[in-house]
């Protein structure tokens, strides 16, 4: 094997969107490793973490030690199967990477080397405001219930990456789709290594949650935090996040249907097609952002990307906890339809109510 791509992220970089589009990649010369699924980040961390330190997500499924060991050795099995293929370059996708300590990164290291001779790893790098808002709603879906603005860590994953693989084989880019063809980073991805475009299907994974959905995903995790450990309760999670996110579509269609019917009520009806997105103020995020991570993001110059006190507006971004439980209470218009649709009558009319009933049903069809 001449060459072995491994792309790394970072999360919240469009990572869903360009692992569902290569999945089932294979041109001849440049196949996406088949490891059991398409996103590389789970069977990576089965073959390189300790078990007896899993990751969230496998706490959440409520894996125990034997099963975690059953995986690896299959995810072993795997990706020696993708290494050792006819295909002269292999993509291997794991945001996941970055989390390894760096002795298991060097582990990996070493296991790749052994088939390719050349290793190229490659990571987009996102702005500290962008990359907060983004990881705080990840975490939202897994169940966090603790408000906090997370740190992007460039220099504690980054560095030890350019370190064990080499600064001059590691490739780090801005992540800014407005610069992107199409402004899709599949795209952008497809022809940094060279893939055929036309043998892709760029579909846009990894939607955001309006404010409203997110402040009320927020509050029923803190309200109901033992909701995770085991697989129905992540399954009925799974598809709670779902439901939530799907809503704001079904929310617009509504619009636009009185819209239509209503031609004279159109510019009211506009006004509110679209809900804020959820983000933080830009103070909030200066002031968390660790100083080793400012210091990295100066030495960076070429990624242009330190923060300005002065260059976003804290007017529409969260800058509390308090604040954010408090526009909880607004999404209850949101939820009433989707409870409506799943046949629950909730005890009130409150968000609580509301997201209890609908996760009640949810986790009672998760079986």
């Amino acid at each position: 094997m001449t060459e072995i791509l491994l792309h790394v992220g970072m999360d919240k970089t469009g990572s869903s969107s360009i692992q569902q589009a290569f999945a089932d990649y294979d041109d001849g010369t440049l196949a996406y490793a088949q490891l059991g699924s398409a996103n590389h980040s789970m069977p990576i961390q089965m073959m390189f973490r300790d078990p007896g330190d899993p990751t969230r997500a496998l706490r959440a499924q409520g894996l125990d030690r034997a099963e975690i060991l059953r995986r690896r050795e299959r995810s072993r099995a795997d990706l020696a199967a993708a290494l050792d293929g006819a295909r002269a370059r292999v993509l291997i996708s794991a945001e996941g990477v970055l989390s390894l300590k760096p002795s298991q990164l060097r582990a990996l290291q070493a296991v790749l080397a052994g088939h390719g001779r050349s290793i190229r790893p490659l990571a987009y790098v996102r702005d500290p405001a962008g990359y907060a808002a983004s990881a705080f709603q990840q975490d939202l879906k897994a169940g966090r219930h603790v408000f906090r603005v997370p740190g992007p860590r460039y220099a504690t994953r980054l560095d030890p990456l350019e370190r064990i693989f080499g600064a001059e084989n590691v490739t780090l880019l801005p992540f800014r789709p407005s610069r992107f063809p199409g402004g899709s980073v599949v795209r952008d991805f497809a022809t940094r290594i060279g893939a055929d475009l036309s043998r892709i299907q760029d579909r846009r994974t990894n939607e955001s949650f309006t404010l409203p959905m997110a402040a009320a995903l927020f509050r029923f995790n803190r309200e109901r935090p033992e909701l995770t450990g085991s697989p129905r309760l992540f399954r009925a999670r799974l598809r709670l996040v779902r439901t939530l996110l799907r809503e704001e579509a079904r929310r617009q269609a509504r619009i636009r249907k009185r819209m239509a019917a209503r031609p004279d009520l159109s510019p009211q009806l506009e006004r509110g097609l679209h809900r804020p997105r959820f983000r933080f103020a830009a103070s909030l995020v200066n002031e968390h952002l660790a100083p080793r991570d400012l210091r990295w993001l100066e030495r960076r110059a070429d990624l242009a990307m330190v923060p300005s006190a002065g260059s976003e507006s804290d007017a529409d971004g969260i800058t509390s906890e308090e604040q954010l439980l408090d526009i909880s209470a607004t999404a209850a218009t949101d939820l009433a339809p989707i409870a409506e649709r799943l046949g629950v009558t909730p005890a009130d009319t409150s968000t609580p109510a509301l997201m209890d009933a609908i996760f009640d049903e949810l986790l009672r069809r998760a079986g």
